[in-house]
């Protein structure tokens, strides 16, 4: 059986705090670690499910150590994101302005 969204989140924080992951620094720099074996295997064409997955957790248990949530943050994010304007060219979006 498939765990839902909210279900592997509870795991994910739960883990964090039993494996005591409570330097928020440190977590910054895990998180960046993370990142730069996405890029690094992106840049390989090798398969990046695993690395966007350890990205996911790192973020995940850096936001329950700075009592954020997630949801409330990419809810936040979409809520500013979905007004930018701008151009797409070569596959990116320029956003037009500064806000």
């Amino acid at each position: 059986m498939q765990q839902s969204y909210e279900e592997l989140v509870e795991k994910i924080k739960a883990w964090g705090r039993e494996k005591q992951i409570s330097n928020p620094t440190a977590q910054v720099v895990k998180v960046m670690e993370e990142l730069g074996e996405l890029s690094a295997d992106f840049l390989r064409c090798k398969d990046m499910s695993d690395d966007l997955g350890d990205v996911m957790v790192t973020l995940i248990i850096l936001a329950d150590i700075l009592g954020y949530d997630l949801r409330q943050c990419l809810g936040s994010a979409w809520a500013e994101i979905e007004k930018r304007v701008g151009v797409t060219e070569n596959g990116c979006f320029i956003k037009k302005g500064i806000e």
